[in-house]
């Protein structure tokens, strides 16, 4: 969203052809909505209407499939088999990111941890080398856009596979200007919607911006 503008006015004025899919490409597709698993609680209604936007858009025929969950954790707990981290998942969106010429940040970042009471910055690779402590951020709600073999298939896409990946929203790009445009999870949705914006039954309209600026 540019400085100054309301949320969804740029969608309201120009249909923006971003690199995420678009309401001709996305109806074979399997969006998943990745949340936090705390909330603060003013933004839960917020969090709420757009999974309502979304299973709308399903039902009509307009997202082929829908799924809602957690972030997963940051790195493997125990076994490197125990279900896809957050790192492999960022690392898959980065990639499709760098496909497109857009940025995930601000939205998602990586950022140095600080150095533990223990005293250590790092810990010791398979290799004996040390690696550097890495925290990624992730943004309190975001959506996935995924090959429909990511969806209820043994044999599909995990979705860390880098060629699952179809588009990562809130998204940023770099405009020639320098004045950069992020594609918002509200924005987005608005360009699937056949009324370009959310209803106000939906209750979606001014509520999505605080889900882009709560970190």
């Amino acid at each position: 969203m540019r400085p100054g503008e309301s949320p969804g006015a740029s969608v309201a004025s120009e249909q923006r052809d971003g690199p995420a899919p678009t309401a001709a490409t996305v109806a074979d597709s399997h969006v998943v909505c990745y949340v936090r698993s705390t909330v603060p609680g003013p933004v839960v209604p917020t969090v709420d209407a757009v999974v309502g936007r979304l299973e709308r858009l399903a039902e009509a025929g307009l997202i082929g499939s829908v799924e809602v969950t957690h972030w997963p954790p940051e790195r493997h707990a125990v076994l490197a088999g125990d279900g896809t981290t957050r790192e492999e998942l960022v690392d898959a969106f980065e990639c499709w990111a760098a496909e497109c010429g857009c940025s995930l940040e601000p939205a998602f970042s990586r950022r140095e941890r600080p150095t533990s009471p223990y005293g250590a910055s790092g810990e010791v690779g398979t290799d004996g080398g040390e690696n550097t402590l890495e925290r990624v951020r992730v943004p309190l709600v975001a959506l996935a856009i995924y090959d429909e073999r990511v969806a209820g298939d043994a044999n599909g896409l995990e979705q860390h596979h880098p060629d699952a990946v179809r588009g990562v929203v809130p998204y940023t790009e770099p405009q020639e200007r320098g004045d950069d445009w992020t594609c918002t999870v509200d924005e987005w949705l608005a360009t699937l919607e056949p009324s370009g914006r959310a209803s106000a039954a939906g209750g979606a309209g001014d509520a999505s911006s605080p889900v882009e600026s709560w970190q």
